[in-house]
């Protein structure tokens, strides 16, 4: 992977698209950097409940495609009481047949899924500590360099 021509705290743009490359998110957040997981980015978000979420695209994907480039996107996130949930379950069910989720791509990402939530749930890294400490990073960040567009 190619180091970003970046600064902690430049505004990136984070793009999510629907398979077949239809538009969905799209946002800005603010480079924190790199280490052996990958690059990290942040951004102000607040949650109704106030409750902290390890959050992770587990997309799957090829070692030069990678989770966050490519893939079917499905959240994991360890809720304050500890549990590890899928969110949106039910759309990647619909989704399947609404967009034509190839076969391979589905067995790839339930593959991808079930990885990461062995991972989140046993602690390993980056969600034992690693993320935690780029989330502050993040926190630190995103309130000196002030709003990205969408947060204003």
């Amino acid at each position: 992977m190619q180091t970003p021509d970046l600064a902690v705290g430049d505004v990136v743009e984070v793009r999510f698209t629907k398979w077949g490359d239809h538009q969905h998110w799209e946002l800005d957040a603010r480079y924190l950097g790199e280490d052996e997981h990958g690059w990290w980015v942040g951004r102000t978000r607040r949650y109704a409940d106030g409750a902290p979420r390890v959050v992770h695209d587990n997309s799957g994907g090829d070692g030069d495609a990678g989770p966050a480039r490519r893939g079917i996107r499905r959240d994991v996130i360890r809720l304050r009481d500890g549990r590890v949930v899928v969110d949106d379950e039910d759309e990647f069910l619909e989704h399947q047949v609404s967009l034509g989720y190839p076969d391979q791509v589905v067995t790839l990402a339930q593959a991808s899924c079930d990885a990461v939530v062995t991972a989140v749930s046993t602690d390993e890294e980056p969600w034992r500590s690693v993320g935690h400490r780029w989330a502050e990073v993040g926190a630190q960040t995103t309130l000196a360099a002030g709003p990205t567009a969408e947060g204003r």
